[in-house]
């Protein structure tokens, strides 16, 4: 019989950009600059903090919402990289829900302008919250539903990229887009 010693890392806690550098070590996911895992330990945090009085994802801790949710951020980014991309593309996140996957992307992705879309008020407020505090240029969230925000796009006519987690059945995203 082995005993597993437990993670020096608290995942109660807000994490500090040391926790999610160890985390994502420990669990394979790529490297970040310093000022991405603050950025991003921030956004768990405040992920955690409100999604005790929103559920907003099903995660519990900061450590599962990284692993288990950001992680498609981390390999959505690489994908893009490797794709024929103008140098600062419009992107939407439709049904935007908690940031994700846009949050984590327009942390390591700078790229481009993002419209985070998202037609329940409390999650467009939660991401505006989050926008506020993390300063990210060119990341907007608007409170819509997004057949309302593709009637009248605000800033561009089309996106070169729509990304969305759980928003429609693919079939029904590709219908709508």
């Amino acid at each position: 019989m082995s005993i597993s010693r437990p993670s020096p890392v608290q995942h109660t806690n807000p994490p500090t950009a040391q926790d999610v550098e160890l985390v994502m070590t420990e669990t394979g996911l790529p490297g970040l600059a310093p000022r991405e895992r603050e950025q991003l330990a921030l956004y768990l945090g405040l992920l955690m903090k409100w999604n005790k009085a929103m559920n907003l994802v099903g995660a519990r801790d900061w450590r599962s919402a990284l692993v288990s949710l950001g992680a498609d951020s981390f390999f959505l980014s690489n994908f893009l990289n490797s794709l024929p991309l103008p140098p600062e593309p419009e992107i939407w996140d439709l049904g935007a829900g908690a940031g994700l996957p846009g949050i984590p992307l327009c942390i390591i992705r700078r790229q481009g302008t993002y419209r985070m879309i998202e037609a329940r008020a409390k999650r467009a407020l939660f991401i505006g919250n989050v926008l506020a505090q993390l300063k990210l240029p060119g990341v907007f969230v608007h409170e819509a539903r997004v057949e309302d925000f593709f009637q009248h796009p605000a800033g561009a006519d089309k996106a070169q990229i729509i990304i969305s987690r759980a928003f429609k059945p693919w079939r029904e995203v590709l219908d709508l887009v």
